[in-house]
């Protein structure tokens, strides 16, 4: 189906001869005899399946698209392959969005939003009608400025994250040979000023203030259940609680594309008691937990009112809170392995995410440090900043002025002295 020569000069010559039984010649050029006979192989694989009305095999098929254009295009002129895409056929707009609709199928609305949320910042700093191959890494580093300058740190970084997404596939497609955004920073770092932990005072009172049964569930499952809101509670049915087992099938959008699509939640007393409510008031023949879910767009914007008429402020991230909240709740008398499988996630991103510091722990670390120095004292007497040398003979040694009491005061380096109860722990 093809041969190989070589000239006088040392360029190689490749004869094709196509399934329609006409030759073409491929001029290859000065290259190793081995690479011509790779090159011979591979073409030859090519008509083969041409032949047979195959596809190329996975070998083939990672082979062309390796090749050098000016290569590619050798095998495009003689009928053996198709026109390969160039990125200048692809403008900025229509390539994100036939990557974002290929995503649909596999990924949560939630994700979809920001997918489309990145897009929309692409566009408009870009403009629609802009190449891909006429996007440099100057022009990243300078999208990637506006986005920092306009919005928070993580929200940028997020949707930079998704703009390199986007170019990966235009990469692997071999639209363009280098993603101009993979230097960018895209990490994701918790924000320490917004994280709130939502007390049980805090729960109880908001739980008095919701207007109905539909609403003491949500506000329930939020901060007792630390399930995502609202996409957790959107497609929950009466048939997902389990009385008698005692347990919830929680059905997860977002960790559906890891093969964790569900998870079972312990009915905890709290969450029966509100269900309980919640059944007795749905209309017979409902099929759906939350029915009220499944039409609100944003659940945070009708839960703000409420914490305020409990009395109280309303804080950031306001579901997220309350699923950490119960995350650490939960770590202090469960496993946290068996916790995250309830909630989940991971240990690392529980580790990383949701564990909230709580003030109850630092006064308990307070007083459990000064006991421990207080019975240090009581033992060892008053502190002196002097090292004193001891004779071993102790036969002619007074006994310590405050010995078998412990100190009032305690004398630093500095010479400070301070009252026992006052003393900072380090």
């Amino acid at each position: 189906m093809a041969s190989l020569s070589q000239d006088r000069n040392g360029l190689w010559r490749l004869l094709v001869v196509l399934p329609d039984r006409n030759r073409k010649a491929l001029r290859l050029g000065r290259i190793a005899k081995g690479d011509a006979q790779k090159f011979k192989f591979r073409v030859e694989r090519i008509v083969t399946c041409i032949k047979l009305g195959e596809s190329l095999d996975a070998e083939t098929a990672a082979w062309c698209a390796k090749l050098p254009d000016e290569e590619f295009d050798k095998l495009v002129a003689i009928g053996l392959l198709a026109q390969r895409a160039k990125a200048a056929d692809f403008e900025l707009e229509a390539f994100v969005a036939g990557y974002i609709e290929s995503r649909k199928p596999e990924c949560a609305p939630g994700t979809i939003s920001l997918l489309l949320q990145a897009k929309r910042s692409l566009i408009e700093f870009f403009g629609p009608a802009r190449q891909l191959s006429q996007i440099t890494r100057a022009d990243a580093d300078l999208f990637a400025a506006h986005l920092r300058q306009h919005l928070g740190e993580n929200t940028a970084a997020r949707r930079i994250g998704y703009v390199q997404a986007f170019f990966r596939r235009a990469v692997r497609g071999k639209l363009i040979s280098e993603n101009p955004f993979d230097d960018q920073k895209a990490t994701f770092r918790p924000q320490r000023d917004r994280e709130f932990f939502v007390t049980q005072e805090a729960f109880k009172k908001v739980l008095d203030a919701c207007p109905d049964a539909e609403w003491r569930a949500i506000w329930t499952f939020a901060r007792i259940g630390g399930v995502r809101i609202p996409s957790e509670l959107r497609d929950m049915v009466w048939g997902d609680v389990d009385v008698d087992a005692g347990t919830v099938l929680i059905r997860s959008p977002k960790t559906k594309h890891c093969d964790k699509a569900t998870r079972i939640l312990p009915l905890f007393p709290e969450l029966r008691a509100v269900l309980g409510e919640l059944y007795d008031q749905a209309p017979e023949g409902s099929a759906y937990v939350f029915p009220s879910v499944r039409v609100m767009p944003n659940p945070q914007s009708k839960m703000r009112p409420i914490i305020r008429a409990a009395g109280l402020s309303v804080w950031e991230k306001l579901f997220v809170n309350c699923r950490a909240s119960r995350l650490t709740e939960l770590a202090e008398q469960f496993p946290l392995a068996t916790v995250c499988r309830w909630m989940g996630n991971t240990s690392r991103i529980a580790a990383q995410h949701y564990m909230r510091d709580q003030q109850a722990d630092f006064e308990r670390a307070t007083k459990a440090a000064a006991a421990d120095l207080r019975t240090e004292c009581a033992h060892s007497g008053p502190v002196s900043g002097r090292t004193t040398e001891v004779s071993s003979d102790t036969s002619n040694v007074p006994p310590a002025k405050n010995a078998g009491k412990m100190p009032d005061t305690v004398l630093y380096r500095s010479g400070e002295e301070w009252p026992v109860n006052q003393v900072a722990i380090p």
